[in-house]
């Protein structure tokens, strides 16, 4: 009976689209980095870049449709560039919040506010 109910459990947690860590708002030192975004074949999309932060031995994913509009416009100036970001820390969705639609999923942080450029 347990068995059966495994899977149940992990799609319910699954289906549970955003996960705050511990330490929502971190001050992190680190590197904004964009690298080149592919479909699932490895094909290369044309003008489109995924970005992600850097810093330790972590890459983490920045999802921009959850930052406010001036902070994107300027993490986009800034690649390549150390920066002291406060951040939150989630789990879900990358690439969309509608679960009928294929996304990757994963740690992901938004950027509440850059500390130094």
């Amino acid at each position: 009976m347990m068995l059966r109910l495994l899977p149940i459990l992990f799609l319910a947690v699954l289906a549970t689209n955003c996960k705050v860590s511990k330490n929502p708002k971190d001050v992190i030192v680190g590197k904004i980095v964009a690298e080149q975004s592919t479909t699932k074949g490895g094909k290369p999309i044309e003008g489109v870049r995924t970005f992600y932060f850097e810093f330790g031995e972590e890459k983490i994913f920045i999802k921009f449709s959850e930052c406010k509009p001036e902070i994107v416009t300027e993490l986009k100036t800034m690649v390549d560039r150390d920066a002291v970001l406060r951040i939150e820390r989630k789990t879900g969705n990358w690439d969309s919040d509608d679960p009928n639609v294929q996304s990757r999923i994963g740690e992901y942080c938004v950027v509440l506010s850059i500390i130094k450029r």
